[in-house]
C-alpha cells in the first residue's frame, strides 16, 4: 500500500468506516529498520509506532517456530461480544500464534491468549490480547490474531467470532467496547525473550 493509500484508509476509518483485520494484518508497517534479525521488533515503540498499527491496536513480533502450530487456550474476556454467544471460557484452539506488542491503551480485549505451558521463547510472557475491538475516531476496528490455518476457516468458533467482528465493525451488531486492557491482560506490555539467532 502506498503512503497515500494508507493515509486514505486511516482517514476513512477515523471518519466512520469499519475495519476488520485478521492474522497478518498486524505484520505490516513495522517500525524501521526491520532488520533480518528482527531486533527492532522486540522494542516497544509506543507513540513512534506506525499510524496504521496504532489504528489496528497492536503489532506482530514473531510466531513460534518449533512448533509453529500448537494448541493453546483462549480466555473469553467478553462473552457478550457478537459471535461468542454460548461460548464458555477457555476455548482450546490450534493456531500459528502471533506474539504481539505495543497494544493501544484503549483496547477492548475480547480474547486473551493464555501463554501458560506454551512452547517457544515468544510465548514466555504473561497472557496477552489475541482478539480485540476499539474505536478509532468514529470508526469501529476489530482484529483477531487467528486465521493462519486453512482448516480454521471452517471452524465454527472462529467463523462465528469473525462474523461477529464484521457485523460489529459495519454497525449491524452492537457491543459495549469499554476499555479493559489492564484488567484482561495485566502483563500486556511484557516483551518476550528474543528468538535465538540461527546456528
Amino acid at each position: 500500500m502506498s503512503p497515500k493509500g494508507k493515509e486514505g484508509l486511516l482517514d476513512a476509518v477515523r471518519n466512520g468506516m469499519g475495519f476488520v483485520g485478521v492474522h497478518a494484518a498486524s505484520d505490516t508497517f513495522h517500525t524501521p529498520p526491520d532488520t533480518p534479525d528482527l531486533a527492532n521488533r522486540y522494542i516497544a515503540h509506543g507513540e513512534q509506532q506506525d499510524p496504521y498499527l496504532k489504528m489496528l491496536g497492536g503489532e506482530f513480533i514473531i510466531h513460534g517456530r518449533e512448533p509453529r502450530l500448537q494448541d493453546a487456550n483462549l480466555i473469553v474476556n467478553d462473552p457478550k461480544f457478537p459471535g461468542l454467544e454460548g461460548v464458555t471460557s477457555p476455548v482450546s484452539f490450534n493456531e500459528e500464534w502471533y506474539s504481539l506488542k505495543d497494544f493501544t491503551p484503549d483496547l477492548h480485549v475480547i480474547l486473551t491468549l493464555d501463554t501458560h505451558g506454551m512452547k517457544g521463547e515468544c510465548y514466555q510472557r504473561a497472557p496477552y490480547p489475541a482478539t480485540w475491538a476499539r474505536m478509532h475516531g468514529k470508526g469501529r476496528v476489530f482484529y483477531t490474531a487467528m486465521g493462519d490455518r486453512p482448516e480454521n476457516w471452517k471452524n465454527e468458533f472462529f467463523l462465528n467470532l469473525l462474523a461477529g467482528g464484521i457485523r460489529w465493525s459495519i454497525g449491524d451488531a452492537s457491543a459495549q467496547v469499554k476499555v479493559n486492557l489492564k484488567e484482561a491482560a495485566p502483563g500486556y506490555a511484557e516483551i518476550p525473550p528474543k528468538y535465538p539467532p540461527a546456528k
